[in-house]
């Protein structure tokens, strides 16, 4: 027998990455529009881990590899991440552009070793 009941939810919390909303904000505002949230969960995937390709950000925005290889090449075409090889071993990174300097330059971690 079901019965009306309550959900509970409990989200952690942390500090704000203000340096992160402000580049979310000041791309926005370029756009004239809000980044899709798959955008919004690949840049902050990207920031995390540093190099991701298509297969690995699918899991995290629970698409198919061609909708997350969609997501990763709006972002490249923003200019707001780098693409790196092509075919199967293509990744991408936190771009290094100079109009991301200024918001993205307190939290912006580049990959270790060559590109």
């Amino acid at each position: 027998m079901l019965t009306a009941g309550f959900v509970i939810v409990q989200m952690g919390t942390s500090d704000a990455d203000i340096a992160f909303l402000a580049l979310v904000m000041k791309e926005e505002d370029n756009l004239g529009k809000a980044l899709y949230i798959d955008s919004l969960i690949a840049l902050s995937t990207l920031r995390l881990y540093r190099r991701l390709n298509r297969q690995e950000l699918a899991r995290f925005i629970q698409k198919s590899e061609d909708g997350a290889g969609r997501v990763l090449e709006a972002l490249v075409e923003l200019g707001l991440i780098q693409s790196h090889g092509g075919g199967s071993v293509r990744s991408y990174t936190m771009s290094q552009s100079p109009h991301l300097q200024n918001p993205w330059a307190a939290c912006r971690i580049y990959p270790s070793g060559g590109i």
